[in-house]
C-alpha cells in the first residue's frame, strides 16, 4: 500500500513540474484544483521566483479564495516589485473581498505607473488604464463616495461614449445620486441599444416613479411584464406598478399588484413595508402593523431607507407627508435601531 501511494505522489509530482499544460491553460479548460495543484508544485519548486507565486495567487482567485490569493499575489511581489500583472491581480482580488480602500490605492499605483500605452503594448500587458479606473470608480460607489465614482465613470464615457456597460454604470449611479433626468437620458440611450431590454424599462419605469410621474411608471413598467412574458413573473416590475398606483391614490389596485410582487418575492423586506402602507391607506390598521414588523426582520437597510424615502416624499398626499416621516421614525427605526443592537 505504501509502496503504490509512494508511486503515485513521484508521478503526481513529475506530472505537475514538467506538464506541458500552464496554470492558466487549466484554469481556462475549467480544471481548476489541477491548476492549483500545478501551482502549487512549482511553489515549492521555486519558492523564489515571482511566477509560481503569481500562478497561484490567479487560481485561488478564480476559486473565490480572495484573501489566500491576496496572500500569494504578495510573495510574488517580493521577487518581482515592479510587475504590474502581479499588481492587477492583488487589486482584483482586494476588491472581490470588498477590501475597497486596498483596491483603490492598488488602482491608483497602476495608473502611476502604466504608460500612456500604445495599443500593441496594451495587448501584451493584458490591461489598460480605463481598467484601472473601471475598479477605483467601482470601489468608490461602493464606499458610498458615488460622487467621486460617477466623476470617473463620465470621464470613461467621454473616451467610449457607446460602451454599455459603462452607460448602465453611469445610469444606476446617477439613480442614486437622484440626477434622474440625467439617468433617463443615459436608460433612453441604453433602450436605443437593447429595445427587448426588461431591465431597462424597468429603470425607466423607476425614474418616473421618483419623479412623480406615476401613469408613465406603470406604463413603463407594463412594458417590462410584457417583454420578460413567464406569466408576467417580475416582481420589481409589480412593485413599481403598486407604489405607483398608491401615488396616484388607487389603493385597491395598489393592494392586487403589491400582492402579486410578493407571490414572487415573499423575503423582499420592502414589499413588505409597501403593502404595510397600502393596507394603512385602506385603514386595515392591524394587516399594517403584521406587515410593517415583517418587512423590519427582512429587509436591509439600504432597501427600507428607498422605499420609505418614496412613501414620506412621493406617494402619499402633501398634506399627509410631516405625519408619515414622524410614523416612520417611531415604528420603524426606532424598532430598526432596536434590532441593529
Amino acid at each position: 500500500m505504501g509502496f503504490w501511494t509512494d508511486i503515485t505522489k513521484v508521478v503526481s509530482d513529475n506530472w505537475a513540474l514538467h506538464s506541458n499544460q500552464s496554470v492558466q491553460n487549466l484554469i481556462d479548460d475549467g480544471y481548476s484544483m489541477k491548476a492549483l495543484m500545478l501551482a502549487n508544485k512549482k511553489v515549492e519548486k521555486w519558492p523564489k521566483n515571482a511566477d509560481p507565486w503569481q500562478d497561484k495567487g490567479d487560481v485561488l482567485y478564480e476559486l473565490e479564495r480572495f484573501r489566500e490569493s491576496i496572500e500569494a499575489y504578495k510573495k510574488a511581489q517580493k521577487f518581482a516589485e515592479d510587475d504590474l500583472s502581479i499588481l492587477f491581480g492583488l487589486m482584483w482580488a482586494y476588491h472581490d473581498s470588498e477590501q475597497f480602500e486596498e483596491a483603490i490605492n492598488c488602482a491608483e499605483e497602476l495608473i502611476k505607473k502604466i504608460p500612456d500605452l500604445e495599443k500593441e503594448a496594451e495587448e501584451e500587458l493584458g490591461f489598460a488604464i480605463d481598467d484601472c479606473l473601471v475598479v477605483k470608480g467601482d470601489c468608490l460607489s461602493h464606499l458610498g463616495k458615488d460622487s467621486q465614482s460617477i466623476k470617473i465613470y463620465q470621464e470613461l464615457l467621454e473616451d467610449d461614449p457607446e460602451d454599455p456597460s459603462l452607460i448602465d454604470t453611469c445610469a444606476g449611479l446617477l439613480m442614486d445620486l437622484k440626477k434622474y433626468k440625467d439617468a433617463a437620458k443615459l436608460v433612453d440611450k441604453l433602450i436605443e441599444f437593447d429595445p427587448e431590454s426588461v431591465e431597462n424599462f424597468n429603470y425607466k419605469s423607476i425614474i418616473a416613479l421618483r419623479t412623480g410621474k406615476f401613469k408613465e411608471s406603470i406604463k413603463f413598467a407594463e412594458k417590462a411584464l410584457k417583454l420578460i412574458g413567464e406569466d408576467n413573473m417580475y416582481a420589481t416590475a409589480w412593485e413599481c406598478i403598486a407604489a405607483s398606483q398608491f401615488g396616484l391614490g388607487n389603493h385597491k389596485d395598489a393592494k392586487k399588484s403589491i400582492e402579486k410582487s410578493l407571490q414572487l418575492d415573499k423575503e423582499a423586506g420592502q414589499l413588505w413595508i409597501l403593502s404595510a402602507f397600502i393596507n394603512k391607506a385602506l385603514g386595515k390598521e392591524d394587516d399594517f402593523q403584521k406587515e410593517l414588523e415583517i418587512g423590519i426582520s427582512l429587509g436591509e437597510k439600504d432597501e427600507l431607507e428607498e422605499v420609505l424615502d418614496d412613501i414620506s416624499n412621493s406617494l402619499v398626499p402633501a398634506k399627509e407627508r410631516k405625519e408619515t416621516e414622524k410614523l416612520i421614525q417611531d415604528l420603524v427605526w426606532s424598532k430598526w435601531n432596536w434590532k441593529s443592537l
